[in-house]
């Protein structure tokens, strides 16, 4: 996952919902294990990894919205104003997935 990571601004739209997936599984697999550690590591961990499928969530919703677009051929001038619009949701959010990768990476995981 982290090595997935490495330079999240450099993903494409395909291979950050890849890496949302993967956190979303990684979530769920802590969450049925959590109860066997400690409380508090196990809380921590959860607690980033939901951050950060929010926030990967958030860009993937973003970029869904745009091949929706193309793909029903909306008009050029609605097209132009969702890829700004992305284009500043992408701005606003990618340094919270830098962020949520690094505290994630930051925090034992609860099976070690």
């Amino acid at each position: 996952l982290m090595r997935a990571a490495r330079h999240p601004k450099r993903l494409t739209p395909a291979q950050r919902h890849r890496l949302r997936i993967a956190v979303k599984r990684l979530r769920y697999l802590t969450d049925v294990w959590a109860s066997l550690w400690p409380q508090k590591l196990s809380r921590r961990y959860l607690t980033q990894l939901e951050k950060l499928q929010q926030a990967l969530g958030e860009l993937n919703d973003a970029a869904v919205a745009g091949q929706t677009l193309r793909k029903f051929k909306a008009g050029a001038a609605l097209r132009a104003i969702w890829q700004v619009h992305e284009k500043r949701l992408i701005a606003r959010e990618m340094p919270r997935v830098v962020r949520r990768l690094a505290a994630l990476d930051r925090s034992p995981a609860p099976w070690h």
